[in-house]
Protein backbone atom coordinates (compact mmCIF):
# COMPACT_ATOMS: atom_id res chain seq x y z
CA UNK A 1 0.00 0.00 0.00
CA UNK A 2 1.29 3.46 -0.90
CA UNK A 3 0.04 6.29 1.32
CA UNK A 4 2.67 8.81 0.21
CA UNK A 5 0.09 10.92 -1.63
CA UNK A 6 -1.24 12.10 1.73
CA UNK A 7 2.13 13.34 3.00
CA UNK A 8 1.94 16.86 1.44
CA UNK A 9 -1.30 17.49 3.35
CA UNK A 10 0.28 16.29 6.60
CA UNK A 11 3.40 18.39 5.99
CA UNK A 12 1.28 21.55 5.83
CA UNK A 13 -0.06 21.24 9.37
CA UNK A 14 1.18 23.89 11.79
CA UNK A 15 2.57 21.35 14.25
CA UNK A 16 4.64 19.59 11.61
CA UNK A 17 5.97 22.87 10.27
CA UNK A 18 7.21 23.73 13.77
CA UNK A 19 8.92 20.36 14.07
CA UNK A 20 10.48 20.73 10.60
CA UNK A 21 11.86 24.13 11.61
CA UNK A 22 13.30 22.61 14.79
CA UNK A 23 15.00 19.93 12.70
CA UNK A 24 16.49 22.57 10.41
CA UNK A 25 18.25 24.12 13.42
CA UNK A 26 21.40 22.98 15.18
CA UNK A 27 19.69 20.22 17.14
CA UNK A 28 20.44 16.68 16.06
CA UNK A 29 17.91 15.03 18.36
CA UNK A 30 14.19 15.51 18.65
CA UNK A 31 11.54 13.92 20.80
CA UNK A 32 8.28 13.50 18.94
CA UNK A 33 5.31 13.32 21.29
CA UNK A 34 2.58 11.82 19.15
CA UNK A 35 0.01 9.12 19.63
CA UNK A 36 0.83 5.69 18.26
CA UNK A 37 -1.48 6.10 15.28
CA UNK A 38 0.11 9.46 14.35
CA UNK A 39 3.78 8.46 14.65
CA UNK A 40 4.21 6.81 11.26
CA UNK A 41 2.55 9.54 9.18
CA UNK A 42 4.29 12.31 11.14
CA UNK A 43 7.72 10.67 10.82
CA UNK A 44 7.15 9.92 7.14
CA UNK A 45 6.17 13.53 6.49
CA UNK A 46 9.26 14.78 8.33
CA UNK A 47 11.68 12.34 6.69
CA UNK A 48 10.20 12.37 3.19
CA UNK A 49 12.57 14.95 1.74
CA UNK A 50 15.55 14.56 4.05
CA UNK A 51 18.88 13.68 2.49
CA UNK A 52 20.48 12.39 5.70
CA UNK A 53 19.79 9.22 7.64
CA UNK A 54 17.14 9.34 10.37
CA UNK A 55 17.26 7.15 13.48
CA UNK A 56 13.98 6.51 15.26
CA UNK A 57 14.31 4.89 18.69
CA UNK A 58 11.30 3.11 20.17
CA UNK A 59 10.93 1.21 23.46
CA UNK A 60 10.67 -2.37 22.19
CA UNK A 61 11.69 -4.50 19.21
CA UNK A 62 8.10 -5.33 18.25
CA UNK A 63 7.34 -1.58 18.11
CA UNK A 64 10.36 -1.08 15.83
CA UNK A 65 9.16 -3.75 13.39
CA UNK A 66 5.61 -2.37 13.33
CA UNK A 67 6.72 1.23 12.88
CA UNK A 68 9.17 0.29 10.11
CA UNK A 69 6.37 -1.50 8.25
CA UNK A 70 4.01 1.48 8.67
CA UNK A 71 6.68 3.95 7.54
CA UNK A 72 7.30 1.91 4.39
CA UNK A 73 3.60 2.17 3.56
CA UNK A 74 3.49 5.91 4.23
CA UNK A 75 6.60 6.61 2.17
CA UNK A 76 5.58 4.28 -0.64
CA UNK A 77 9.18 3.05 -0.81
CA UNK A 78 10.05 0.13 1.48
CA UNK A 79 13.71 0.31 0.44
CA UNK A 80 14.14 3.59 2.41
CA UNK A 81 13.14 2.05 5.75
CA UNK A 82 15.12 -0.45 7.81
CA UNK A 83 14.48 -2.10 11.13
CA UNK A 84 17.69 -2.43 13.15
CA UNK A 85 17.16 -5.65 15.12
CA UNK A 86 18.40 -6.56 18.56
CA UNK A 87 20.91 -9.32 18.90
CA UNK A 88 18.94 -12.00 20.70
CA UNK A 89 21.27 -13.16 23.46
CA UNK A 90 23.01 -10.82 25.85
CA UNK A 91 26.82 -11.06 26.01
CA UNK A 92 26.79 -13.18 29.19
CA UNK A 93 24.18 -15.63 27.87
CA UNK A 94 25.42 -18.79 26.24
CA UNK A 95 23.04 -18.74 23.32
CA UNK A 96 23.74 -18.61 19.61
CA UNK A 97 22.98 -15.30 17.92
CA UNK A 98 20.35 -15.35 15.17
CA UNK A 99 22.31 -15.13 11.88
CA UNK A 100 19.46 -13.23 10.19
CA UNK A 101 19.55 -10.55 12.89
CA UNK A 102 23.32 -10.17 12.41
CA UNK A 103 22.88 -10.00 8.62
CA UNK A 104 20.17 -7.33 8.95
CA UNK A 105 22.30 -5.27 11.34
CA UNK A 106 25.21 -5.45 8.86
CA UNK A 107 22.93 -4.46 5.94
CA UNK A 108 21.76 -1.39 7.85
CA UNK A 109 25.29 -0.43 8.90
CA UNK A 110 26.55 -0.85 5.31
CA UNK A 111 23.77 1.37 3.96
CA UNK A 112 24.52 4.04 6.56
CA UNK A 113 28.26 3.83 5.87
CA UNK A 114 27.51 4.34 2.16
CA UNK A 115 25.70 7.58 3.06
CA UNK A 116 22.26 6.45 1.96
CA UNK A 117 19.35 8.55 3.23
CA UNK A 118 17.43 5.93 5.15
CA UNK A 119 15.06 5.79 8.07
CA UNK A 120 16.35 3.31 10.63
CA UNK A 121 13.91 2.19 13.31
CA UNK A 122 15.43 0.50 16.34
CA UNK A 123 14.57 -0.40 19.88
CA UNK A 124 16.53 1.23 22.68
CA UNK A 125 18.12 -2.16 23.41
CA UNK A 126 19.23 -2.61 19.77
CA UNK A 127 20.89 0.81 19.78
CA UNK A 128 22.61 0.12 23.11
CA UNK A 129 24.13 -3.16 21.92
CA UNK A 130 27.71 -2.98 20.75
CA UNK A 131 28.27 -3.02 17.01
CA UNK A 132 31.02 -2.33 14.49
CA UNK A 133 32.43 1.15 14.02
CA UNK A 134 32.42 2.49 10.44
CA UNK A 135 36.17 1.85 10.13
CA UNK A 136 35.83 -1.72 11.45
CA UNK A 137 32.99 -2.36 9.02
CA UNK A 138 35.00 -1.02 6.08
CA UNK A 139 38.08 -3.07 6.94
CA UNK A 140 36.05 -6.27 7.38
CA UNK A 141 34.02 -5.94 4.16
CA UNK A 142 34.90 -7.89 1.03
CA UNK A 143 32.85 -7.48 -2.10
CA UNK A 144 32.26 -10.35 -4.49
CA UNK A 145 30.72 -9.82 -7.91
CA UNK A 146 29.45 -12.36 -10.36
CA UNK A 147 31.86 -12.72 -13.27
CA UNK A 148 34.73 -10.90 -11.56
CA UNK A 149 38.15 -12.52 -11.34
CA UNK A 150 39.07 -13.58 -7.83
CA UNK A 151 42.61 -14.07 -6.58
CA UNK A 152 41.82 -17.19 -4.58
CA UNK A 153 44.88 -17.30 -2.32
CA UNK A 154 44.56 -13.65 -1.30
CA UNK A 155 40.83 -14.04 -0.77
CA UNK A 156 41.30 -17.11 1.46
CA UNK A 157 44.00 -15.26 3.42
CA UNK A 158 41.59 -12.32 3.96
CA UNK A 159 38.85 -14.68 5.13
CA UNK A 160 41.25 -16.36 7.54
CA UNK A 161 42.35 -12.95 8.89
CA UNK A 162 38.68 -12.09 9.49
CA UNK A 163 38.25 -15.21 11.63
CA UNK A 164 36.74 -17.66 9.16
CA UNK A 165 37.94 -21.25 9.28
CA UNK A 166 37.23 -24.48 7.49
Amino acid sequence: MDLSGLLPVIQETAALRRVSQALAGPSLALTLGAGDSAKAPALAALARDLTAPVLVIVPRADHADSLAEELAAWLGDPSRVDAFPERDPLPYERLATDPEAIAQRLRVLSALAAGEARIVVASAKAVAQRTLSPSELASATRELRRGATLEMEAFLYDLSALGYSM
